[in-house]
């Protein structure tokens, strides 16, 4: 038991370290944009999540990531540092270890899942052991599956000098947000977000904890997702605001959500709209918004290649964006690939036609997936909520209008192509909040402070209660795992390992041993290419 603790204890000091090395590296832009300004600390952790990703992409075209790259970081961040001391308050750094803390302490019986030992571990390997190889989607297809935050994950656990480094960034990226939703649920300018973020905390609290932490020991970029949505929901609600700076945050997280998971791409909405509210004071606004513009099309430039360089195509597995190298994979891989998503997603046990043809797999879907429970009751809420509205005769702000459209277009997306709960929870989320926000904000705005306390009451039993009826300590079966691994050898004699539990093996270790992909090396890169 007290091992088990001192390993929990090492988590959180690997948690807090990389919390304010990203924190420093968002700061480090302040040396080439003096001017960049930003209402929250906590943007300059989201500049400094897409630095290190663009930084570690970079350097693993060449090099793996190993101590020299977290020393460069530190680096990075030390300069950052001395720039953003000018920024920050006591309390705020008071403020971001204690919700760190809290998150810890909500997920501290929670463990991997799945997908972590099947290939998010595996990937982020890769980088740690080599530069990384041409068509290493042939080796296994998630390889080559488009996601920013591995590489995040990759940079701040390069190295080995976190020893859970790899596990945290889901907790460094709450830190960030609800260090924002907790500042503006208590002193925002702007009563709809002040509602909004009030929502999101009861939200929090009525969850599940073990729901809540689900993503926390693992790099798991479909929570990632859920959060940016929410965070960058928060600040689009500003926009009434004007001496509020709205438009960078929502710039910068809809852009990194997008970079993270690209069926996040509904947030492009956010983007134009932020574009388009700027176009009558262009030569002013692009002072503030250059930085994270170019940010953003520099790392989505990055991801193209890097998209091109595992798989041969620039979306993989888009079929039309693929070319004729040696080391594409075959126009089967993304067929199946796609057609596989979907049916997950979709839950349909008929055949192809039942899964492609329009609205076939709908009955399929609404019989065994729990999440037309969700869909129904969250429209049932806003019919009921519109129907309220009419008869009272209020207006529809357009910060709400916005909002809601978004991410409406967002579920609509979400439900159209993979409309699996993890897929499209951030748009739920949001929508769930908005119309919770807006009804609490119309029949509750005199008692914020009852709402606050109560909701602070039931988040600290909520915790508590997790702690209580929990089994095991997570962190404790993070390291030095493996499960059964199985030397298979190809059509030209090399051994590949295969197993559905890789954890931190040593590479090439894959789900699935395809006989037909050998792996060659030319100079400093190795190719996996399929031969039969």
């Amino acid at each position: 038991m007290f091992l088990h603790v001192l390993v929990e204890l090492q988590f959180l000091f690997s948690s807090l370290v990389a919390l304010f090395l990203v924190l420093g590296c968002g700061g480090s832009f302040l040396w080439f944009a003096p001017s960049f300004n930003s209402n929250s600390l906590s943007i300059f952790g989201a500049l400094g999540l897409l630095e290190v990703g663009m930084l570690s992409i970079i350097s693993n075209f060449f090099v793996k990531l190993d101590t020299s790259f977290f020393a460069l970081l530190t680096m990075i961040s030390f300069f950052g540092w001395i720039k953003l001391v000018k920024k920050t308050k006591v309390n705020d750094i008071f403020l971001f270890t204690g919700v760190a803390i809290f998150y810890w302490v909500a997920g501290l019986r929670a463990g991997s899942t799945f997908d972590t030992s099947l290939y998010h571990i595996p990937m982020i390997r890769w980088m740690h052991e080599s530069n990384l190889p041409f068509g290493l989607a042939n080796l296994h297809s998630r390889f080559g599956f488009w996601n920013f935050w591995f590489s995040i994950c990759g940079g701040v656990s390069s190295g080995g000098v976190l020893p859970y480094g790899v596990f945290t960034l889901n907790i460094v990226l709450v830190t960030y947000a609800l260090t924002d939703f907790i500042r503006f649920a208590t002193n925002a300018v702007v009563s709809k977000n002040t509602w909004f973020c009030i929502s999101i905390l009861i939200l929090i609290s009525l969850v599940d904890f073990r729901t809540f932490s689900m993503g926390q020991k693992s790099p798991n970029a479909d929570f990632a997702g859920v959060v940016l949505a929410l965070w960058s929901a928060s600040y689009l609600l500003m926009r009434s605001e004007e001496r509020f700076n709205w438009k960078v945050p929502v710039l910068l997280l809809s852009g990194l959500s997008i970079l993270i998971k690209l069926n996040q791409a509904y947030l492009g909405l956010a983007i134009l709209l932020v574009i388009a509210s700027s176009f009558k004071k262009f030569k002013m606004e692009m002072r503030t918004l250059i930085v994270p513009v170019g940010m953003i099309a520099v790392a989505a430039l990055l991801m193209i290649l890097k998209s091109f360089w595992l798989s041969g195509c620039l979306v993989f597995p888009v079929k039309s964006t693929c070319f004729p190298v040696s080391w594409r994979v075959s126009d089967g891989m993304n067929h199946d690939l796609v057609y596989w998503i979907m049916r997950w997603a979709r839950n349909a046990g008929d055949p192809e036609a039942g899964v492609f043809n329009y609205w076939a797999w709908v009955p399929t879907w609404w019989n065994s997936n729990s999440t037309a429970k969700i869909i129904s009751s969250t429209l049932g809420l806003s019919a009921v909520w519109l129907i309220a509205k009419a008869a009272l005769r209020k207006k529809l702000q357009t910060p709400d209008l916005l909002t809601l459209g978004i991410f409406g277009c967002g579920t609509a997306y979400w439900f159209l192509t993979a409309p699996d709960l993890r897929f499209g929870y951030g748009g739920f989320a949001v929508i769930f909040c908005l119309f919770l926000g807006i009804f609490l904000n119309q029949y509750f705005s005199r008692f914020k402070k009852p709402v606050l306390i109560g909701v602070g009451i039931s988040l600290t039993l909520s915790c508590v209660g997790q702690i209580i009826r929990a089994d095991d300590f997570g962190a404790s079966t993070l390291l030095g795992k493996s499960g059964v691994i199985v030397p298979k050898v190809n059509a030209q004699g090399q051994t590949i390992y295969e197993s559905n539990e890789c954890w931190d093996s040593s590479p090439p270790c894959t789900p699935s041993v395809d006989y037909g992909v050998i792996f060659i090396k030319k100079g400093p890169w190795t190719f996996f290419e399929k031969k039969l």
